[in-house]
This record gives C-alpha cells, sequence and structure tokens, in this order.
C-alpha cells in the first residue's frame, strides 16, 4: 500500500510542469544541477530555436559592423568630396565593437530574451497557470531566463543559477509590496526568493546534436 502511494505521489509529482517542479525543489533545498533531464523535449527545442535565432541576429550585427568599418575607411583616406567629422575616432569605436565578436567568438548570450515581448512573461496567476500546462515559451522564460549558452564538441553547454534574479533589482516594502505581488506569481515568486536562505542552484544543461 505505502509503495503505492509513493508511486502515485511521484507520477503526480513528475506531471507538474517544469517551473513547477523546480521552484518547488528550490524551496526544499534541492541543491543538484539542474540538467537537460529536467526540461521536455519541446522545451529543448524551443532552446535550440532561441539560441539559433540570437546566433543570426549576431551575425548580421557583426556584418553592419564590418560594412560600417570599410566605409569609414575609405572615409579616413578620401582627400575629397564630402567627409564625416572625425572619422579617424568613429571607426576606432567601430573597430571596438567588432572586437567584442571575435573576442566572445564561440558563445551566445541570452541576456532579455522578452524585451520585446513583455507578454511572454509577467502574467497574472490565471494565465500563469494555464501556460504553466501548455506553453514550452512560458516553462523556459520562468524556468531558465537569461543564460550563456557556449560552443562545446558538437553541441552547446548552459550554465547558470537558479535563483529567480534574487538580488538584481530592489523590490518595494509595505503596501507597495503587497500591489506589487497580487499582479502575478512571478513578482510573488521573486519575492519568496527574496526572502528564503537558499544557495543558488547550478545549471548545467547540454544540448547535442
Amino acid at each position: 500500500m505505502l509503495e503505492t502511494v509513493k508511486q502515485g505521489l511521484n507520477s503526480l509529482y513528475g506531471a507538474l510542469p517544469t517551473n513547477m517542479r523546480l521552484l518547488a525543489e528550490y524551496m526544499a533545498g534541492v541543491e543538484r544541477p539542474i540538467t537537460e533531464k529536467d526540461f521536455t523535449a519541446e522545451e529543448l527545442e524551443f532552446i535550440r530555436q532561441q539560441i539559433a535565432q540570437q546566433q543570426q541576429q549576431n551575425m548580421a550585427q557583426e556584418q553592419e559592423l564590418k560594412n560600417k568599418a570599410d566605409l569609414l575607411r575609405q572615409q579616413t583616406k578620401a582627400t575629397s568630396g564630402v567627409k564625416l567629422v572625425n572619422p579617424e575616432e568613429i571607426l576606432e569605436k567601430t573597430l571596438r565593437e567588432l572586437n567584442t565578436y571575435e573576442t566572445t567568438r564561440g558563445t551566445t548570450a541570452i541576456t532579455d530574451p522578452y524585451k520585446r515581448a513583455r507578454e511572454v512573461v509577467d502574467q497574472d496567476y490565471i494565465s500563469s497557470l494555464s501556460k504553466s500546462f501548455t506553453d514550452p515559451q512560458y516553462n523556459v522564460a520562468t524556468s531558465l531566463g537569461k543564460y550563456v549558452a557556449t560552443d562545446e564538441d558538437n553541441g552547446m553547454r548552459i550554465r547558470d543559477s537558479y535563483d529567480f534574479n534574487r538580488g538584481e533589482r530592489k523590490l518595494p516594502g509595505g503596501l507597495a509590496a503587497l500591489r506589487h505581488m497580487a499582479t502575478g506569481p512571478e513578482v510573488l515568486l521573486e519575492y519568496l526568493a527574496n526572502s528564503l536562505d537558499r544557495t543558488p542552484r547550478p545549471v548545467d544543461l547540454y544540448l547535442g546534436d
């Protein structure tokens, strides 16, 4: 009987969405690294797509800077016609920006993946519950959020800390805190994470080809 109950509880726990399972483990003080096994196949595929889209954006931005640098080099050598003011200074700044792509080659930073789509996160309580069970993008947003992916072998390695971005912003207190927490569970959990003395849980996720 006890074994049956245990199996039933394990089955129920396994049916929870990723963000809810990781939250429960965080509150329970689980410290083992979060890996690819903690995410569904749909969520892992979304992460791959997210990284690929960012890589395409990075390539386009790098090419724009290269084109700009070429034009500026021509300007510095021009002896006639309309010239930019201080093209050498602008070229130097452009080359510094361009160099950041070279020094970070092999890494892809997802720094604010939902900046232009805030409707993905900051959901109210009902929408949050619904999306947790149906939307891989929402689960990734509320479980992984910002991260850096590094090329490794034939795949990518993601390392981060699971801690609800604790301490990254100063949350208001008093009645303002209650108003903030009433807007949705994400804000409520951020307050909770700030109040709990939990060691940030490491994320070590590998995506093979």
